[in-house]
């Protein structure tokens, strides 16, 4: 049994070796922006076809996938389901797949219940924490200089709205002592923000980063003021690491709460007084997000969906 792996990168590469680390074989094959036909011929090689993210590119992968007669899995991530709730192109195309897909994933409660009012049933499947986040005896003591890690992507297509740019940048021109430490995503730079750099010398541009691990270790707070989303990944291993988390949402605890400016704002002056390692945070990921425990209920999924074809996948047992 193989997995083959479509879509965003940076989720994809993790989910393959995880997969892997439990002695599943998993490929990522392709982050469906460039376009290479002999990618769609390499799904012959696999069992079943899990789409991360649904982009046009992957859509198309995905349906050819089911073509040749393999079990094909769409895993929403965040974004992709606001777009699908108010861009009629990428609803009527979810729709469209939908009828051959053989199952829907969301990362989150919030993600299911807005995928239904687009007319798709899905299961949750939440978010595994790499194991080298958990493998660290002592949590990484907090940086001299505080710092605000914060995430940027997109804000050229929403002109800055969807990842609170606009706040972000006013947040660091009222606390120019704070340093903000920003990361695009993975396919899109802050083309906005980075407009504005001059505005605001403590803004810091970090560029694309396969391993967060060292930032985090530079990161105080991770404020993530998103005005849509899912299950993050930068919330979980933030808080693994014991790093402090402002988040708009309210999926997790040990997170302070902060929808604007002037909440953000007084969380980064009061956290500024007492920069303590969020230790509870960090209790409360390793006891529900463990790749360990997280990885057997995806296995279980694949098993379901392939136990009328195939033969049943391995369970690493310890």
């Amino acid at each position: 049994m193989r997995i083959g792996i479509f879509g965003c990168r940076a989720s994809g590469e993790k989910l393959a070796k995880q997969l892997n680390a439990i002695k599943v074989s998993a490929d990522f094959i392709s982050d469906g922006l460039r376009r290479d036909l002999t990618v769609l011929f390499r799904l012959r090689n696999y069992d079943i076809i899990h789409g991360l993210y649904m982009r046009p590119a992957v859509f198309l992968s995905l349906l050819f996938g089911k073509m040749l007669g393999k079990i094909v899995i769409i895993h929403w991530m965040g974004t992709e389901v606001m777009r699908a709730l108010t861009e009629t192109r990428i609803r009527l195309m979810a729709l469209a797949l939908n009828n051959f897909v053989d199952l829907n994933i969301v990362f989150s409660e919030n993600l299911q219940q807005d995928l239904k009012r687009v007319g798709i049933d899905s299961v949750v499947w939440p978010i595994p924490v790499d194991t080298e986040y958990f493998s660290i005896d002592k949590l990484p003591p907090m940086p001299k200089r505080f710092s605000v890690l914060c995430k940027v992507a997109d804000d050229q297509l929403y002109g800055g709205w969807l990842y609170g740019s606009d706040v972000i940048l006013r947040l660091a021109k009222d606390l120019p002592s704070v340093q903000f430490l920003v990361v695009p995503g993975e396919d899109s730079e802050p083309s906005w923000l980075l407009s504005k750099k001059d505005e605001a010398p403590n803004l810091v541009f970090l560029g694309w980063k396969d391993d967060m691990l060292e930032v985090y270790k530079q990161t105080t707070v991770l404020l993530r003021l998103t005005r849509y989303d899912g299950l993050s990944y930068m919330v979980i291993e933030s808080l693994a690491l014991g790093r402090q988390v402002i988040w708009s949402c309210n999926y997790l605890p040990f997170c302070h709460r902060a929808k604007n400016f002037d909440e953000a704002k007084q969380v980064i002056l009061e956290t500024q007084k007492n920069p303590r390692l969020n230790v509870e945070g960090a209790q409360y990921v390793r006891a529900n997000f463990s790749s360990k425990h997280i990885m057997r209920k995806l296995i279980t999924i694949y098993n379901k969906l392939a136990s009328r074809k195939y033969e049943a996948l391995p369970m690493k047992r310890n």
